[in-house]
């Protein structure tokens, strides 16, 4: 019984003790809790918003208990494995320190610890407690090293009243931490970077700093990248220091003599570097896989040292080269350490000054990234593509560092087709964000190359050079438009001069050196560069840039004015008639400039339209084009008709037409845009012939046949080079046709028959290219006495007896009947191609008179001449054999239809319109399509718009019309019209007289 009164009064006490213990939840508390549970928020605004609310509950007068519990909680949570704990908790502790121990602190009855419990509470705090995980002790040193970060960031330990020890324990604990965990010691190591630039900034003690200073040599961290950072940060912040002289010679790491320990430094090969004075060693960091703080820290000062000037160039060039090219990039460099390399290169790339940024693309380096992004198999591939990202950003940033990168890329130990080798568009993006005084460097810089090219040997490679240049520069052209526009135009001008001198001049005996290119341009070349001239020309017509039609006129100055150079020779030979034309073109293009000078604005597009036909023509005869020349003689009468007389002539307006429908007939981009441009302008002044004359196009075949009929012609009248075919789409300005795409609004459905043609026509020229191939079998087979093989692949006369092999003198003698075969059979297959050459000559030519029509159609809407445009149109969508010109037709006559709700045309005669509306219907019972009766709808209705519009009991004249239609629907069974033709007439017959 004793023994259970003692167990029973044990428990009591024990009881007794624990209600003792026991403590109530105040408000606070959960407070308390709340703002802590945020500090670990991923959101950043959350966390700050909860480390604000957590101080200034602090600066309300806390008690003793609240204050030591705040304190004790932030520095346990930066030992939390959450993901933004850590973060959120040093931003809040930092403060509560501030608050709680700097100079503007409040006392707090009761409160403990002071600094140096502080210090030892963070120790304390941060140890881990029986068997931890590997994590788990990693998770609690970071917490460590971040409380002391704390306390130095808040400085309260560089206070006058701060005892001077704890500024010293402080450092030693972090010291300790640096050299028995390498994978910490940049985290350390950025703790005693940033406090020597805060006390520089506060005009702090120098013997912080100096203390600092010691403990790395001490412990044998001076020799480390991070210590080099923390070194060169004093020599920046405090110059007159005496720093250990026993470390670096003279005191600097970046001493020239220092050169390959430093790079055996930086790149953490410590067995190579000097050892400290107290010959311990330091353990590698580089297993980690980012980039360490040191190295830009160490570029930047070097460059910083050195300046801008020719000098600097050269030394950071060395530096990089020592330093980062022949050491992280070495052909013994590991994977690990080239993309570390790469993650510098990125850095420099974001930050570096305009001069020294071509001083980055050395020889291992650019080596490196063409390797890793030649394959997508390589180690390195992605991490070489966040440099090239990081080029572009830039220019982006800064337009006027183009130059300098564009350099880097393509030359020097980069290559003219690195976006080739590497399957980026790096070149053509930083051309393409290029501005300000860049783009006249790259200019100027492109024209060294096209003249001096790194192979002057092999005329093919030279040629191949200049074109991949002259890509280039066409880049920078076409990547200005209404968003990126030209700006200050001086550098457009300089490269459509380099280009013009290359195009169409040659330099004389008493040019200079450095203005002979070597080797000399060839034939081929040259005619490249005048296709490049037209290409920029096409651009710029094309984005309305030029809207005031001044760059071919500048061209054709530049050309008039080097003719005149003694350095210059002109390169087109011409004889006296055509110089004579050109001479007189020259003169009516000044006075055509000089009016447009004095014009008013309502005739100025007049004169830009002569201005550009001008000049256009006038390059179009440098070119060699014989045509142009007869063109220059049109143009000269239609100006005298347009401008020197009173009265307008329509003769001239008529020729003017043939003009516009001459370049349109062309398969180039800037004459489809010339002829628009004009064509906008004198659209008003189409007469009844030139409507004809373009409807005439329309009606022809799309076959050589047609081509030959409308010019007259054998064969096609545009001769393509086999290797123009094989060129990048940038090398031209031919327009190839797509029957997938039109610049006119297309029909949201397809109809069969047009898909139908097309397939008939594809299987016709199979056929054909099967019976030819049989006849030449035959024919072959015939002379060289042998069988022709049948469908099964053997011979019909297959036996044992065949001939015996012919002799030598049997050959001899059958080889002018062999080559006569074959001479025939090239005949043909060359006549196929002219064929197919013609036919799409011929799409492409009635592609470019839709595009005309679509012009006239939008802004004559309400000239009774454009309703002579409905028949032929609806006669083209049925009998064209392509889709693509059945669409664009139907585009066509949408848009006439459309733009007319905003004025009808008013013919003269109700009998004319009613004519024309049985020509409609009869039309439409000739093919099955839906889409080609809805053309037909819509085109009927139209007409019957106009014709209610001029009443006279006209609604009773259009149900005849309809009614006649469907009576011939039911008497001819052969009839095709689509029920459609009569569902649309019906439905707009019941609607109220205002909607129809």
């Amino acid at each position: 019984m004793g023994q259970k009164r003692n167990l029973d009064a044990a428990a009591q006490d024990a009881s007794t003790g624990a209600q003792k213990r026991r403590r109530q939840y105040t408000e606070q508390d959960a407070k308390l809790a709340s703002m802590l549970e945020r500090l670990a928020d991923e959101a950043t605004e959350t966390r700050l918003a909860a480390a604000k609310e957590l101080v200034l509950m602090l600066s309300d007068e806390p008690s003793a208990d609240v204050a030591n519990k705040a304190l004790t909680r932030l520095i346990r949570g930066l030992c939390s494995p959450r993901k933004a704990a850590r973060s959120g908790f040093f931003i809040a502790l930092s403060e509560t320190l501030r608050q709680l121990y700097g100079p503007s602190r409040k006392e707090i009855p009761d409160f403990e610890p002071n600094l140096h419990g502080l210090i030892k509470l963070v120790a304390e705090l941060t140890k881990t407690e029986g068997r931890a995980s590997g994590q788990e002790k990693r998770d609690h040193l970071l917490g460590r090293v971040f409380g002391y970060k704390a306390i130095i960031q808040s400085s309260i330990l560089v206070q006058p009243t701060a005892p001077k020890e704890c500024w010293a324990n402080v450092l030693e604990e972090l010291y300790i931490i640096s050299q028995q965990k390498s994978w910490v010691r940049e985290e350390c190591a950025m703790i005693f970077f940033e406090a020597v630039k805060a006390i520089a900034a506060e005009n702090g003690d120098e013997k912080l700093v100096q203390q600092i200073v010691e403990g790395l040599c001490k412990h044998g961290l001076a020799k480390t990248p991070e210590g080099v950072a923390i070194w060169l940060a004093v020599q920046s912040a405090f110059p007159k220091m005496e720093l250990p002289g026993d470390v670096w010679h003279k005191q600097d790491p970046l001493c020239t003599k220092e050169r390959q320990t430093l790079a055996n430094v930086m790149k953490e090969n410590f067995a190579k570097a000097e050892e400290a004075e107290n010959g311990k060693k330091v353990k590698s960091g580089s297993s980690q896989p980012t980039l360490n703080f040191a190295w830009e820290v160490v570029m930047v000062s070097f460059m910083q040292r050195h300046g801008a000037g020719d000098s600097g160039v050269s030394e950071f060039s060395k530096f990089w080269t020592d330093i980062v090219d022949n050491n992280l990039f070495s052909a013994s460099a590991s994977p690990e350490q080239k993309s570390k390399g790469l993650q510098l290169l990125s850095r420099m790339l974001a930050s570096a000054p305009q001069w020294a940024l071509l001083s980055l693309f050395s020889p291992n380096l650019m080596r490196c990234i063409i390797n890793q992004r030649n394959g997508a198999d390589r180690y390195l591939h992605k991490p070489a593509q966040a440099p090239l990202d990081e080029m572009r950003a830039r220019v982006k940033r800064n337009p006027e560092v183009a130059a300098p990168i564009v350099e880097g890329l393509v030359t020097r130990h980069g290559s003219l087709n690195f976006d080739k080798i590497t399957k980026t568009k790096t070149v053509e993006g930083v051309l393409g964000f290029a501005g300000g005084s860049s783009l006249k460097e790259l200019v100027l810089f492109f024209e060294r190359l096209i003249y001096r090219p790194e192979d002057d040997e092999d005329q093919k490679a030279v040629e191949t050079h200049r074109r991949t240049v002259s890509d280039m520069m066409i880049l920078l052209v076409r990547s200005r438009n209404l968003a990126n526009p030209i700006g200050d135009d001086d550098w457009l001008r300089t490269l459509l001069e380099v280009f013009t001198k290359l195009a169409y001049f040659s330099p004389t005996g008493s040019s200079q050196t450095h203005d002979m290119p070597v080797p000399s341009i060839s034939d081929a070349s040259r005619q490249l560069f005048q296709e490049r001239v037209t290409s920029c020309l096409a651009h710029l017509l094309s984005s309305k840039l030029d809207t005031e039609m001044m760059y071919p006129v500048f061209v054709v100055t530049a050309i008039q004015k080097f003719s005149a150079s003694e350095t210059l020779s002109l390169a087109f030979k011409a004889d006296k008639t055509i110089s004579k034309a050109v001479k007189q073109a020259h003169k009516q293009l000044s006075e055509v400039l000089a009016k447009e000078a004095k014009a008013k604005e309502k005739k100025k597009p007049a004169l830009r339209a002569f201005k550009l036909l001008y000049s256009l023509t006038m390059v179009q005869v440098y070119n060699g084009d014989a045509d142009a020349v007869m063109i220059l003689e049109e143009l000269s009468e239609c100006y005298g008709a347009a401008f020197q007389k009173g009265e307008k002539d329509t003769n001239a307006f008529q020729l003017l037409t043939e003009v516009i429908l001459g370049f349109a007939a062309r398969p180039s981009v800037l004459f489809r845009k010339l002829a628009e441009e004009v064509f906008t302008v004198f659209a008003s002044e189409l007469t009844p012939e030139g409507l004809q004359s373009m409807i005439e196009i329309l009606e022809k075949k799309e076959s050589a046949s047609g081509q030959q009929d409308l010019f007259d012609q054998q064969g096609s009248d545009v001769e393509e080079d086999e290797e123009d075919e094989e060129d990048d789409e940038v090398d031209s300005d031919v327009e190839v046709v797509d029957a997938e795409g039109s610049d006119v609004e297309m029909a949201d459905d397809v109809s069969g028959d047009e898909s139908e043609n097309d397939e008939d026509s594809e299987a016709g020229d199979e056929e054909g290219d099967d019976e030819e191939l049989q006849k030449f079998d035959a024919l072959l087979a015939e002379t060289l006495k042998t069988s022709v093989p049948n469908a099964t692949g053997e011979d019909e006369n297959d036996s044992d007896d065949d001939d015996a092999d012919m002799d030598d003198d049997e050959m001899m003698a059958l080889e002018p009947h062999l080559t006569k075969i074959f001479q025939e059979r090239q005949k043909v297959n060359s006549k196929k191609k002219e064929n197919k050459n013609a036919k799409e000559n011929m799409i492409n030519f009635k592609n470019r008179v839709l595009d005309l029509l679509y012009i006239y159609v939008k802004q004559q809407h309400a000239n009774p001449l454009a309703m002579d445009i409905i028949m032929p149109l609806l006669q083209l969508m049925r009998n064209t054999t392509t889709k693509q010109i059945s669409e664009k037709a139907f585009g066509v006559l949408r848009q006439y239809f459309d733009s007319a709700k905003k004025g009808m045309p008013e013919p003269p005669e109700t009998s004319v319109v009613l004519a024309m509306l049985k020509d409609v219907h009869g039309e439409a019972a000739k093919a099955p399509s839906k889409v080609f009766a809805g053309a037909c709808s819509r085109a009927s209705l139209f007409l019957a718009k106009i014709l209610v519009t001029k009443k006279d009991k006209n609604f009773e004249k259009i149900v005849d019309v309809y009614a006649d239609t469907l009576k011939k629907k039911d008497e001819d069974p052969q009839s095709k019209i689509h029920p459609l033709f009569f569902t649309e007439w019906i439905q707009w017959s019941f609607a109220p007289r205002k909607q129809k």
